[in-house]
């Protein structure tokens, strides 16, 4: 015990002396005791309320407020599980005994009293508290594993075999109280033909100690349940009892009892036997898996009343009584189950509204329950119920709905694969008659073999003569077209393997002609006793010429619907006056309406020279009509005018429209406003005039102060030849051939200004680069030039030397203007546009207050003439940068 080192301890002692010498005992077994000391009971009560710990108290039995019995017991009610110490003298030593049996952990004489014992006396006592203390968690913890387990759990006496305890989870599930379960005995919860077995049990558990076994057991409310019983022996209360838990497995027995029944009733029904004798083997496989129950299986007919389909264990009385009754939202269980589609589970007939005007019939066979499900076809169709009936109150399991459920669901597979089979002997009665007379193309489809059967459409519609009527399905698959082969072939492949008995498609097959043509293909599946697909029958349609019908109807339809541009059908000029400006409107679209802002009703019965005025050009409506006698389609660009008066420019071109024989009935026009596009076009225009002018004048102001003087120079220096001496004149020819050097260079330069660049044998990055070069001969810049993506792109001449231009022409601006020393140049593609960015760190200006400048104003004409985007950004001291974006 060697952690008894340190120990709060509380000396509880009038006496002066003993308490020293208790307080010099402590000290000189324990290394570091924390010693408090109480003269009276009054004042230990002070200390003990105060939240503080203490592992033992020493306790004389002679205070001046307390002593004898009176002092023991509220010392030990006040220490709680603090041990207690009693010391004593001779005279109380036989009181001293007694004090144990109210609760103190020791007593000690203080006339014999030592150090060592006094240290072994509290050791042990704090020892003993501690393994108290675990002994009580321990049980504690039992009590909550048993008491609060969601397993049904029991104990009971193996000699008696009464319930000696029972857990919360056992009296939820069976549906007793407790007080109830001590009252019996487990046999009080077992059929009778489980009762015998209880002598076996109580031998096995006590042979193995354990048992695991299954069994059934009986609730309060009379339900039979089955049970996994896991038995333990134990001694409880020092009798040798056993401890149970009890794990309901209902659901899962219904589970394997439904798989059973269901193979059953497969196997009955693909052996021939009659089919209402397979019913009524499933309703009696129902009544066997939930004891107590009557089944039945009523059918709706077609005016909405149900008749027996297979009646069970059900009195035939009562079956004769409702037959012909009416479904209804209060037609009992069964009628209200057809009408809603629903599950209907009635508990108690007695009580529910469903069953008020059939209750006297249904009472009068002695019936108190009844659940009914509705049979369904696999499309919905509500064809009928399977219901089971009680004559007590019953509340179903979940595992009683699924077990109908399932009932019913298997009978709707059954009934459709009879009504199925049926119709297959009636379509195949009329297979041979159908297949002469028809246009179709017939085929029969022999799922084992792979073999297809044709009718004489294969070659009369599909143009296959030299094959015998007989192909296989890789035949049919390699003539279908590629785009549509694996779509068709999944499609079927799916249909046959789920058992989908109505198969449809539309495709393109190859013909016999070599051509392809849209089919639309249906086709219904056979299946065979053991409800395997066998065989195929169907037919195929040549819908080719309604495929081509409909897509130019939807053509049409697309674009006079949603196209921004204005569409006008007229009817044709009447004989004698071919003129379409004089044929009647019929139809405009709304773009119309917006574009002129005349309505529909304004101009429906009207004429399109309507829309003309004093500026609408004569000539052109001449050259127009002209082309309109010829019926030839025709395109015109004049002013025209809207409803306000306003004029515009008007595209339109003109198209005639042929019926079925080829007479043309009608013209439709597509016209669109391209006034800004004309705007904008003479503005271009006028700016590139501007631009040239303005380039002539530098040219030639070029041409006169820099190559002129330099000429002039060349001559003033050749005249001095004349008159120096010959040991001077190449000193002067020398510096006349340099000037002529130099005016060479010039004019190049002018040169390359004026001559068009060349961007079709090369590419943009190797036009910029070139550009870029020619500018830095003498790396006064540091340049930096970015291409992506732009490069490997396919772009029309005219936007690549539109981009060189406004290239060359910043450049221009950036030598002459900017005194910069940095220049980045950049082409990214863009949300599908050319992005052209070029940036210099020059001196910058005021783009509020500085107008743009001829070369500035230059660019953004260039990228308006491409219906692009201009963007400039420059201040004073930052540089200038400006985007260009072309879109492609």
């Amino acid at each position: 015990m060697e952690y008894f080192t340190s120990q709060h301890i509380l000396i509880v002692e009038d006496n002066p002396g003993d308490f020293m010498l208790i307080q010099d005992y402590l000290c000189e077994e324990f290394a570091t005791p924390v010693i408090e000391h109480a003269k009276t009971f009054g004042a230990a009560k002070i200390k003990l309320d105060v939240p503080v710990h203490f592992d033992a108290i020493l306790l004389d039995l002679s205070l001046p407020d307390a002593n004898g019995k009176l002092l023991v017991t509220e010392m030990v009610r006040l220490a709680g599980t603090i041990p207690v110490i009693v010391l004593t003298g001779y005279a109380d030593k036989d009181f001293g005994i007694k004090t144990l049996a109210l609760g103190i952990a020791d007593y000690l004489l203080k006339d014999e009293l030592n150090a060592a014992q006094l240290h072994k006396s509290i050791a042990y006592s704090v020892e003993r508290r501690r393994i108290n203390n675990e002994l009580k968690d321990s049980e504690k913890k039992y009590h909550n594993l048993f008491d609060l387990s969601p397993i049904p759990m029991w104990v009971y006496g193996q000699e008696t075999l009464k319930f000696l305890n029972v857990n919360k989870a056992a009296i939820e599930h069976y549906g007793y109280s407790k007080e109830a379960f001590l009252s019996m005995t487990v046999n009080d919860i077992k059929p009778s033909e489980e009762v015998a077995r209880m002598e076996e049990v109580i031998t096995r558990i006590e042979n193995s100690k354990n048992l695991k076994s299954i069994y059934r057991h009986l609730k309060k409310n009379g339900e039979l349940i089955d049970v996994e019983i896991q038995s333990s022996e134990i001694y409880f209360n020092d009798n040798k009892a056993c401890l149970v838990l009890s794990n309901d497995i209902t659901a899962n027995v219904y589970q394997k009892n439904i798989l059973a029944f269901e193979k059953e009733v497969y196997e009955s029904n693909a052996t021939g036997i009659p089919f209402l004798e397979v019913l009524n083997k499933l309703i009696e496989n129902i009544e066997q898996i939930v004891p107590t129950s009557f089944c039945s299986m009523l059918q709706l007919t077609e005016n909405n009343t149900i008749v027996t389909l297979a009646g069970g264990s059900m009195p035939p009385a009562y079956l004769k009584a409702i037959n012909g009754m009416s479904i209804g939202p209060s037609a009992g269980s069964c009628g209200t189950a057809i009408y809603t589609g629903k599950n209907i589970i009635v508990s108690d007939v007695n009580t529910d509204p469903l069953w008020a005007d059939y209750r006297t019939v249904i009472q009068t066979f002695g019936f108190k329950a009844c659940w009914s499900v509705p049979i369904k076809k696999s499309n919905g169709k509500i064809i009928g119920t399977l219901a089971a009936y009680f004559k007590n109150i019953k509340h179903p399991q979940p595992y009683h709905i699924n077990l109908l459920e399932r009932a019913a669901s298997l009978v709707g597979i059954l009934i459709e694969n009879k009504d199925a089979a049926e119709d297959i002997t009636k379509s195949n009665e009329r297979y041979n008659v159908v297949a002469k007379a028809t246009s179709d193309i017939i085929w029969d489809w022999n799922i084992k073999t792979g073999q297809i059967f044709w009718n004489k459409g294969l070659g009369a519609v599909l143009g296959y003569h030299e094959l015998n009527d007989i192909t296989d399905t890789q035949w049919k698959s390699q003539k279908i077209h590629p785009d549509d082969a694996e779509r068709v072939v999944e499609s079927m492949r799916l249909h046959v393997k789920n058992k989908i008995v109505k198969w449809q498609d539309e495709y393109r097959f190859l013909c016999g002609d070599g051509l392809y043509r849209y089919v639309f293909d249906s086709g219904f599946l056979l299946l065979d006793k053991d409800n395997t697909a066998f065989r195929m029958i169907g037919a195929m349609q040549d819908v080719t010429k309604k495929k081509e019908e409909e897509h130019q109807l939807k053509l049409l339809e697309s674009v006079i619907t949603n196209t921004n541009d204005t569409v006008v059908i007229t009817q044709a000029a009447t004989s004698g006056n071919d003129d379409i400006l004089s044929a009647k409107i019929v139809y405009v679209n709304e773009a119309f309406t917006k574009m002129t802002g005349y309505t529909a009703d304004d101009v429906i019965g009207k004429t399109p020279a309507m829309l003309q005025g004093i500026k609408s050009d004569k000539k052109e409506i001449k050259r127009f009509a002209e082309a309109i006698k010829r019926w030839e389609p025709v395109e015109m660009t004049i002013i025209n005018y809207k409803k306000n008066g306003d004029e515009f420019w008007n595209n339109f071109s003109v198209n005639p429209v042929a019926n079925e024989k080829g007479w043309y009935t009608h013209w439709i026009a597509i016209a669109r406003d391209v006034t800004e596009n004309i705007r904008r076009d003479q503005e271009i225009t006028k700016a590139i005039m501007n631009a040239q002018e303005q380039e002539r004048s530098q040219i030639g102001a070029e041409l006169h102060d820099n190559v002129n003087q330099i000429l002039a120079g060349v001559l003033l220096n050749l005249g001095m030849t004349k008159v120096k001496p010959i040991s001077e004149q190449k000193e002067w020819v020398d510096t006349s051939m340099s000037n002529i050097h130099l005016a060479i260079s010039e004019i190049r330069k002018l040169s390359h200004r004026l001559s068009p660049v060349s961007v079709d044998d090369n590419s943009l990055k190797e036009t910029f680069t070139s550009l870029l070069k020619s500018i830095n001969v003498n790396n006064q810049y540091k340049i930096k030039f970015i291409i992506k993506e732009v490069d490997e792109l396919e772009i029309i001449g005219d936007i690549q030397l539109n981009l060189y231009r406004i290239l060359q022409e910043q450049l221009n601006n950036i030598m002459k203007y900017a005194k910069a020393t940095v220049i980045e140049v950049s082409l990214r593609l863009q949300s599908n546009a050319i992005q052209l960015r070029i940036y210099d760190n020059g001196i910058g200006f005021d783009t509020k207050h500085s107008k743009n400048g001829i070369g500035l104003s230059n660019i953004k004409k260039r990228s308006q003439l491409f219906s692009g985007n201009f963007f400039l950004n420059s201040s004073p001291g930052n540089g200038c940068e400006i985007i260009v974006e072309i879109p492609l």
